[in-house]
């Protein structure tokens, strides 16, 4: 009888602090970041579910401090957005333009 591959938490749990790190770090610049975000972890958790109950074998090896690992490093995915939201949103050319430079863009 075959049995499947086992699941490796660790990559996974990786693979969520990263996209929560990436997330955060440009999600000021790029708002619609939030949605691809929840979009991600919708889609992920749908699959994950299906192939831990039909495809990977049941493993026992994880312990509570893979989770409280990923939980302590979120602090730090605030401070970088605030960081990278105060860079970004601080920039003296945001809202200035220089192209136009009379009324309705004419020449003055």
């Amino acid at each position: 009888m075959y049995t499947g591959p086992e699941f490796i938490l660790q990559i996974r749990m990786a693979q969520v602090l990263s996209t929560i790190f990436i997330t955060m770090t440009f999600s000021s610049g790029m708002p619609l970041l939030y949605l691809v975000c929840v979009a991600t972890f919708s889609i992920s958790f749908w699959i994950d579910k299906i192939l831990l109950l039909r495809y990977f074998r049941i493993t026992s090896g994880y312990t509570k401090y893979i989770t409280a690992n990923l939980i302590d490093m979120l602090p730090l995915a605030v401070v970088v957005h605030i960081l990278f939201g105060l860079l970004m949103l601080s920039s003296p050319r945001l809202l200035s333009s220089g192209v136009n430079t009379g009324i309705f863009g004419g020449a003055s």
